[in-house]
């Protein structure tokens, strides 16, 4: 799976870098293309007007087209790639390169076609031509265009401001606009181009290899670990890398493992207290029964009180858990109605100020006047309310006090209950409202299943309230429930 999907990552990765440098490859040829093109041009219109220039100063010079003149000029721009045609301020013909040349003497003509020869060019009656790189070109024989039909670039000739001809300027032969030296600086830049463009998707490969292969890793380790947890191993960890998304993913996985490992350690636990807390009602009342069965013990109101007891406290301890399971899957229906909260407040402390008096914890009260008003389920808060006095009498020694207030602040509704118990130490404090936790406290001791705190938070957040602590060992502990005002 992790292989897998490094491969995607590296393919995409490529894919997207491939078709980024693709593009710049192409946008940066048409524009390069399109300024060489127009470089090209203005050198050709550059080069035009100088023909034109040099004419027009012939005709100055002479007062009419001197032909040898002419000739020579004519044969020169031959050599560098540019036909003329000249008419005349009447549009007839005057000349054109490529009777210039047959006009010339055959020595000449021999020695203008090797000085063309140098630059890459042949003569043939067509003109001047590419010359081919192995084989000679035939000349064929051409028709004698009219000056009406001549194609090419017309461009007049002044002398000061009277027109005295027209110059028809197209490239020699079958060349374009492009030389020789032009297409091959383009066919240059086009391979340097395309190397670089491959280069580049080269490296892109390297660099989309080595991003999927540190995105995926860690990916991987989540699914490792993931697959050893559901193989039962609840000490499998990750180690995060980063504070993007995938390390808050590993950051979750580390904590659903440990709460799934302090879960199961709970659970544990649970399952050996469970057995003593049943083993002891069990055992008392198989004694009992064996006893009434054998006619060792006389069948009398007090050893009937004894196995009814028995099987109360067995009942409680499953009226727990029961409680406990409909808390936590919040099936819990709240019978709302308007409370007092110092009636419920006093009915409560009333039902537990008997096992106070008999440890000797003292137990004050400081509520509001006038008292308030909630809309609750009365029994719920008193299981909750409950709840937390017996805790704080269960972890308060002989001598000490409980202290329980409450008061309205900001929108809500504040009863608080502070013990000068033995606290809560700091590591175990985040885990208190666990279900099954009793944290140092109950290995040392402590009676009960773990569940009053659990029971007493799902209550509060039924209502739509919330429950916190505070304490330190050997200071005490305050819990402060919150409830709305809202009736």
């Amino acid at each position: 799976m992790g292989r897998h999907l490094w491969t995607k990552l590296a393919l995409s990765y490529l894919a997207i870098a491939v078709i980024a440098v693709g593009l710049a490859a192409l946008l940066f040829n048409f524009a390069l293309s399109k300024q060489f093109m127009g470089y090209v041009e203005e050198k050709q219109r550059l080069k035009d007007e100088e023909i034109i220039t040099l004419l027009s100063s012939i005709y100055e010079k002479d007062g009419q087209w001197n032909p040898q003149r002419l000739r020579d000029v004519m044969n020169l721009w031959m050599m560098s790639g540019k036909e003329i045609t000249l008419l005349d301020s009447e549009g007839r013909q005057v000349m054109d390169c490529r009777d210039s040349m047959e006009e010339m003497g055959s020595g000449a003509r021999q020695r203008m076609s090797r000085m063309g020869m140098m630059c890459g060019w042949e003569w043939s009656r067509g003109g001047w031509n590419e010359a081919p790189p192995k084989e000679k070109t035939q000349s064929s024989p051409v028709t004698k265009a009219t000056p009406s039909n001549i194609e090419g670039r017309r461009i007049p000739v002044y002398v000061g401001e009277r027109k005295v001809g027209t110059a028809v300027i197209r490239p020699v032969g079958d060349e374009e606009i492009f030389s020789l030296q032009d297409k091959s600086f383009q066919a240059t830049v086009n391979r340097w181009l395309w190397g670089v463009a491959l280069g580049a998707g080269g490296f892109a490969l390297f660099i989309s290899l080595g991003i999927a292969r540190h995105l995926s890793r860690p990916i991987q380790d989540l699914t490792g670990a993931a697959q050893g947890l559901r193989n039962g191993d609840l000490t499998q960890r990750v180690k995060p890398k980063g504070k993007d998304e995938i390390g808050q993913l590993a950051n979750a996985f580390n904590h659903l493992a440990e709460s799934l490992e302090r879960q199961e350690k709970y659970r544990k636990r649970l399952t050996g207290d469970l057995a003593h807390e049943l083993r002891t009602p069990l055992a008392n009342l198989q004694t009992h029964i064996e006893g009434l069965i054998d006619g060792v013990l006389p069948l009398t109101p007090e050893n009937l009180i004894s196995i009814h007891e028995e099987i109360l406290r067995l009942g409680r301890l499953v009226g727990s858990l029961e409680e406990l399971n409909r808390a936590e899957a919040s099936r819990l229906n709240l019978k709302r109605e308007k409370a007092d909260l110092k009636i419920l407040v006093e009915r409560t402390i009333s039902q537990c100020q008997p096992r106070y008096f008999d440890k000797d914890v003292g137990l004050r009260v400081s509520l509001p006047e006038p008292s308030i008003e909630l809309s609750v389920d009365r029994d719920k808060i008193s299981q909750v309310l409950n709840n937390l006095l017996s805790n704080a009498l269960k972890f308060t020694p002989k001598g000490g006090s409980v202290q329980v207030a409450a008061r309205r602040k900001d929108g809500e509704v504040e009863i608080t209950v502070r013990d000068t118990g033995i606290g809560i130490s700091e590591k175990d404090l985040p885990f208190i409202f666990e279900r099954f936790f009793r944290g140092g406290n109950g290995e040392n001791g402590a009676k009960g299943l773990g569940i009053g705190l659990t029971i007493a938070k799902e209550l509060t957040e039924a209502h739509g309230g919330k429950i916190e602590v505070k304490s330190a060992l050997n200071r005490g502990t305050e819990f402060t429930v919150r409830l709305p005002l809202r009736l």
